[in-house]
């Protein structure tokens, strides 16, 4: 079944993005007010819903970046017709490395800025912190996929090949990095 789709014109496509960005910030906000407000009266829950909220945002900020990345390199892409995670799909036979690399790299510097903005509100409590130690989470999983698939491509200038490596054993170790990122981000934000 066909998932991704062309639109047309810079209204249609704005409009698609408008509504990609409200559910991921809808979403976002759930989890952060839910989190906050869970705070006092159930501080388990709160702390779980808190490393959610810092996780599933940080993702969000890092597409967006990416996004942003692939509109400064001048990239071609197309607009998901679902709502999901992603907000583009990048067209690799139109695109050429050096746009690649730009829009790789922007979603690292969103991961970044997302750990910024929780580090900036972390206001010194435990549901802070587990915001932040969600969002260090985060980066750990992104990095973990896309910083070796970017040295491979260094070397074979074929990003479509070497993303097409990523397997269930990438994911679990991904998975098993953003743990210990998230785990070693709390235990130092504790200390």
């Amino acid at each position: 079944m066909e998932t991704e789709f062309n639109i047309d014109g810079p209204d249609k496509r704005l409009a698609a993005l408008a509504r990609i960005g409200g559910a991921h910030l809808l979403l976002a906000l759930v989890l952060v007010i839910g989190a906050r407000w869970l705070e006092d009266g159930l501080p388990t829950p709160a702390l779980v819903l808190a490393l959610a909220a810092g996780f599933i945002s940080t993702t969000f900020i890092h597409e967006w970046f990416h996004l942003t990345g692939a509109r400064l390199s001048g990239g071609s892409y197309t607009i998901p017709r679902r709502l999901g995670l992603f907000t583009y799909d990048w067209d690799f036979a139109k695109n050429s490395l050096n746009q690649f690399y730009l829009m790789s790299l922007a979603g690292s510097l969103g991961s970044v800025a997302g750990i910024a903005l929780f580090w900036i509100n972390a206001n010194n409590s435990a549901v802070g912190f587990a915001m932040l130690a969600g969002s260090w989470a985060s980066l750990g999983f992104a990095a973990t996929i896309e910083w070796p698939v970017l040295w491979r491509t260094v070397h074979s200038g074929d990003p479509y090949g070497e993303l097409a490596k990523i397997n269930g054993r990438v994911l679990l170790a991904s998975l098993s990095i953003s743990a210990m990122s998230g785990t070693l981000a709390w235990w130092l934000l504790q200390g």
